[in-house]
């Protein structure tokens, strides 16, 4: 029984999506977008992005999008948690893609600025998968049950 982002390829597994989690473009307060509000997409090309490590779902995600919109983009660093990607935002080293979820406290005390992206949306989902032969104990079920209750 696992907890996974991204998608499942694997016929031997069973994927039910549990939450939908959004990533977020943010800056430090004294960067020129966040007075802004929102970019034209035009305006990410050749900027120096925080990102996470290669084989990160998140990092993933963010390249698919640039790629598919056809922005270059450059790396500014690579950090391997989330903690360590905000701090480095917060301290105008470069902007970053992020989960609008591990956030929200920084944003709420100025610490670090959501910008809008025009008409560019970063969303994922998160599935409980399991084999599909798992024999499921009563634990394990009110567990998936739990997981799936809070559906988006």
């Amino acid at each position: 029984l696992g907890l996974i982002e991204g998608d499942i390829h694997s016929p031997d597994l069973i994927a039910k999506p549990f939450m939908e989690d959004e990533l977020i473009l943010i800056c430090a307060p004294t960067h020129p977008w966040a007075a802004k509000g929102t970019i034209q997409p035009e305006e990410l090309k050749n900027q120096g992005f925080i990102v996470r490590e290669e084989g990160s779902g998140t990092r993933e995600l963010f390249a698919s999008v640039m790629l598919s919109h056809k922005i270059p983009w450059k790396i500014a660093g690579i950090h391997n948690n989330p903690e360590s990607t905000k701090n480095a935002v917060a301290a105008g080293l470069g902007i970053a893609v992020i989960s609008k979820l591990l956030v929200q406290k920084e944003i709420e005390r100025g610490e670090l600025v959501p910008v809008k992206i025009h008409g560019i949306s970063f969303k994922r989902h998160f599935h409980l998968v399991y084999h599909k032969n798992k024999y499921f104990s009563t634990g394990m079920k009110q567990f998936a049950d739990l997981c799936c209750l809070n559906l988006y």
